[in-house]
């Protein structure tokens, strides 16, 4: 019986041993884990601002070579940004 006493405690003792490892290592996992996850959602969102900057930087690059090769395109920015107009025109300004 002492036999069987001492194996019991042993068990009791390992399982112990176990579960405070096991509590441990979640312990010291869970914070990187958030971290992770923090960084993660970072990524996601500067690789969402680098495409929408990519796509400002398209059309900006469509603009300058507009203007560079058409004269429609230097007139309609004459226009729009400028209030300048053909002579004998008038602007009309709606507010």
């Amino acid at each position: 019986m002492s036999g069987n006493k001492l194996q019991k405690m042993l068990s009791a003792a390992l399982y112990v041993i176990l579960a405070i490892v096991l509590t441990t290592a979640v312990l010291l996992i869970l914070p990187v884990y958030r971290n992770y996850l923090n960084m993660q959602n970072k990524v996601s969102r500067l690789e969402q601002e680098n495409r929408e900057l990519y796509e400002e930087h398209q059309t900006m690059q469509k603009e300058i070579a507009d203007l560079e090769h058409e004269s429609l395109a230097v007139e309609k920015i004459a226009r729009e940004k400028f209030k300048l107009c053909r002579e004998n025109e008038q602007i009309l300004i709606y507010k």
